[in-house]
C-alpha cells in the first residue's frame, strides 16, 4: 500500500517542469468594443426615406376600402397625422405610412354606443336561458 506522502511525491514529480499557464486579461484593447462610439457619421435616418410605390398603393387601397373618396377628406386626414402640409402621397416618408393607415382604420371603425355588455358579439349563458 502506498502512503499519502508517496502519492504527493509522485504528483509533484509529474508537475515538475510543467507550470500552469497564467492567463492575462487586458481591460484595454485596440479592438472596437460593444459600447464604443463609432467615429464615422451615422447612416441616413430612416425617417427621411421616401415612400415606396407599393406603400402609396396600400394607402390608396385603404382609403377606397374605408369609403373615403373625396381628395379633400384624404388630404385632411393625412395632414392631421403627419402634422405638416402634404400636397400628394409621394411627399410622405416611409415611416409615416403606418400612422396614416392606422388613422384610416380608426376613422372607419363604427362608433360604439352603449356599454361593452350591450355591444358583445355572442350570446352568453345568461342570454341562452
Amino acid at each position: 500500500m502506498t502512503s499519502g506522502k508517496a502519492l504527493r511525491d509522485k504528483s509533484s514529480r509529474r508537475n515538475e517542469g510543467h507550470r500552469p499557464r497564467s492567463v492575462r486579461l487586458s481591460l484595454v484593447s485596440d479592438e472596437p468594443g460593444l459600447f464604443d462610439i463609432p467615429s464615422q457619421p451615422a447612416p441616413e435616418a430612416l425617417r427621411d426615406l421616401p415612400i415606396r410605390p407599393e406603400q402609396v398603393q396600400q394607402i390608396r387601397q385603404a382609403f377606397d376600402d374605408a369609403g373615403i373618396a373625396e381628395q379633400e377628406d384624404r388630404k385632411d386626414l393625412i395632414n392631421s397625422v403627419v402634422i405638416r402640409d402634404v400636397a400628394s402621397l409621394r411627399e410622405l416618408h416611409a415611416v409615416e405610412v403606418r400612422r396614416v393607415l392606422l388613422a384610416i382604420e380608426q376613422r372607419t371603425k363604427p362608433k360604439s354606443t352603449g356599454s361593452a355588455w350591450d355591444n358583445r358579439e355572442e350570446d352568453t349563458w345568461i342570454d341562452k336561458l
